[in-house]
C-alpha cells in the first residue's frame, strides 16, 4: 500500500513538474515573440540604412555616374555645385554624350565617356578602370552616383576593381523605385529593391571576391 501511495505521489509530482515546464515554455515563447516584434523593425531599418549608406563628404577628383539618366543628371548637379571638376559617364549614346557636353562648361569641367555599354556593375567598374589607364588619370577619390539601394554593392565592386589606392565615395540619385528608405519592408517597390540587392551583393562577393572571377559576361541576368 505504501509503495502504491509513493507511486501516486511521484506521478502527481511528475505531472506538476510537466505542467510547470509547459507554463515556463509558453512564457518563454511569448517573451521571445515580444522581443522579436520589438527588435525586428530596428534591425531591418538598420540593414536598409547600411545597404543605402551615402558618404558624408562627396567632394572628389571624379564624379562617376553609373547607367541611367537620373544618375547622370544628379552627377551633373554635383559638378555644378563644385564637388568635382571631372565627370565620367558610361552606358549612353554618342548623341546623349554630345548633348551633355553642350550643356556643360567644358572649360571648367572635363567629361570622360567610356563609350562602352557594360551590362553589369562589375563591367562598369572595369570600363572605368580602363579609362583611367587610357588617360593616365590617378584620382585619389571618386564619387559613385547610383540608386539608393545600389550604393553598397557599387562601392564593393569599385573597391574590388580599383584597389585601396582610390577612396570610393557614394551618393544616391533619386529613383522612382526608391519610395521608402526607412520602413522599406512596408513598401512593395522598396522591398523588391532590398531583396534583389541583397541577393546580388552575396553573389558578387562570392563570384568576384571569393572565387576571384574577372568575367562580367557570364553573369546571370538576375544578378547584374
Amino acid at each position: 500500500m505504501k509503495i502504491l501511495n509513493c507511486r501516486r505521489s511521484f506521478q502527481g509530482e511528475k505531472n506538476h513538474l510537466t505542467h510547470s515546464n509547459k507554463k515556463k515554455y509558453f512564457a518563454f515563447l511569448i517573451s521571445l515573440s515580444v522581443l522579436t516584434v520589438s527588435l525586428h523593425q530596428p534591425i531591418l531599418r538598420a540593414y536598409g540604412a547600411w545597404l543605402s549608406q551615402e558618404s558624408v563628404n562627396v567632394d572628389s577628383d571624379i564624379i562617376v555616374a553609373l547607367g541611367g539618366t537620373n544618375r547622370i543628371e544628379t552627377a551633373e548637379k554635383l559638378v555644378r555645385q563644385g564637388k568635382s571638376n571631372m565627370l565620367y559617364v558610361d552606358s549612353i549614346s554618342a548623341e546623349y554624350f554630345q548633348q551633355l557636353s553642350q550643356r556643360t562648361d567644358t572649360s571648367k569641367v572635363k567629361i570622360f565617356w567610356g563609350g562602352h555599354n557594360p551590362e553589369t556593375t562589375f563591367g562598369e567598374a572595369r570600363a572605368f578602370s580602363k579609362v583611367l589607364e587610357k588617360y593616365q588619370l590617378k584620382p585619389r577619390s571618386i564619387t559613385i552616383v547610383t540608386s539608393k539601394y545600389h550604393l553598397r554593392r557599387s562601392k564593393w565592386v569599385f573597391d574590388h576593381v580599383l584597389g585601396n589606392s582610390i577612396e570610393v565615395k557614394t551618393f544616391s540619385a533619386y529613383d522612382l523605385s526608391d519610395t521608402s528608405y526607412g520602413n522599406w519592408w512596408e513598401d512593395e517597390a522598396s522591398r523588391k529593391w532590398v531583396l534583389s540587392e541583397t541577393k546580388k551583393l552575396l553573389f558578387y562577393i562570392t563570384y568576384y571576391g571569393v572565387l576571384g572571377s574577372k568575367d562580367s559576361w557570364n553573369v546571370p541576368e538576375s544578378f547584374e
